[in-house]
């Protein structure tokens, strides 16, 4: 029976609450940032710490702790909160680190004290004049400046939580939907706008974990022979300067009195067509298993990734083919009926052979 959107979140709430209840018999033995990122990865359902825009849509309330000695932890207390039926927050955090008051705030000392005092229902030590019983009874536990502080403090602090996150990959990629270092990694090789993520069949995770080829301005061989025997977990070899004809335009071709025409031995090719060896190379794959041979053939996904990869690292500069080699020890054999394609992947031998398989060429256009 599935689980409604609805029920979903208040399971996800109540285990949230159950983590806090248990956090908080020893408060001064939990780390900050660690409890934060416990509770906000048990809620995956609400905006993270330090980006909502209402209270509404934070997962915690953040107090600063009154006080004007050495701090013993970063946590002072943690408590959960009633669930009202509306969302919200399911938990306080009173900490000792960062606030307008205290030791280490901007705010003067004495008006630490002060705020101390009001919210405790003394007097103030400043004060010269003694009270009356109602002004006591007025200022006895008032902690409405306190409060009204402690809306400043909720959102320093959820700040610098957010951008503690922020700055940790491992953070971030507790939710991977939102993470932002592919974007910032991304930024080094061409994918840093969201416009140019997810237009090719190479996922952008795997261009994410070659960033430091991509993100290098020199394309050598050795970098592209690495990511493709890292992607498809074989061995990979460049054959640099292969010689293939190329066509000449017709409006280009030599011709007898035409005004193009240039000087014997400078410029003129006899010929519709011309060798050349500079602008093609030849990306050996393999031995391979027959599994990973079969899913590069043509009109398979994981050829178009490697068209993707070739030309995103090339800049579509140079031509390009794949050599495909099959592990002599996994030759299929070729018998009708047993699903061998021709061209790819059957071969007439009497006996198997003994050497691989390397005569499937492809064109990476």
């Amino acid at each position: 029976m599935a689980i409604s959107p609805q029920s979903s979140e208040d399971l996800e709430r109540a285990r949230a609450r159950g983590f806090i209840e248990a956090s908080g018999g020893e408060p001064c033995h939990t780390d900050f940032f660690s409890f934060v990122r416990w509770i906000e990865g048990l809620l995956p359902h609400m905006p993270r710490v330090g980006e909502g825009r209402h209270l509404a849509d934070d997962s915690l309330i953040f107090h600063q702790t009154l006080h004007l000695g050495f701090a013993p932890a970063t946590v002072r207390e943690v408590k959960s909160l009633p669930e009202r039926g509306t969302g919200g927050p399911v938990g306080e955090v009173s900490g000792y680190f960062l606030g307008l008051l205290g030791p280490s705030g901007p705010l003067p000392l004495s008006l630490t004290e002060y705020v101390w005092a009001r919210s405790q229902g003394v007097p103030h030590p400043d004060r010269i004049a003694p009270l009356t019983n109602a002004q006591v009874s007025v200022h006895r536990r008032d902690t409405s400046l306190e409060d009204f502080l402690n809306i400043f403090n909720h959102r320093f602090i959820s700040f610098l939580y957010r951008a503690w996150a922020s700055s940790r990959k491992t953070v971030d990629y507790d939710r991977p939907e939102d993470a932002n270092f592919p974007k910032f990694i991304g930024s080094l090789f061409g994918l840093g706008m969201e416009s140019l993520r997810g237009r090719q069949h190479l996922n952008d995770e795997a261009k994410t974990y070659f960033s430091g080829h991509l993100s290098n301005p020199s394309r050598h061989p050795e970098g592209l022979a690495s990511m493709a025997a890292d992607y498809f977990s074989t061995r990979a070899e460049i054959i640099e300067n292969v010689g293939r004809w190329l066509d000449i335009p017709e409006n280009d071709q030599c011709m007898l009195g035409a005004p193009q025409m240039t000087s014997l031995g400078s410029g003129i090719v006899i010929g519709g067509r011309m060798w050349d060896r500079q602008l093609h190379f030849r990306l050996r794959l393999g031995p391979m298993p027959l599994a990973t041979y079969r899913k590069l053939f043509p009109g398979e996904e994981a050829l178009a990734a490697l068209k993707d990869l070739v030309k995103f690292y090339t800049h579509r500069e140079l031509f390009a083919e794949v050599q495909l080699v099959l592990d002599h020890r996994d030759y299929p054999g070729c018998a009708l009926g047993a699903g061998a394609r021709l061209g790819l992947s059957s071969w007439l031998h009497s006996s198997p052979p003994a050497h691989d398989l390397d005569n499937l060429h492809i064109e990476l256009q």
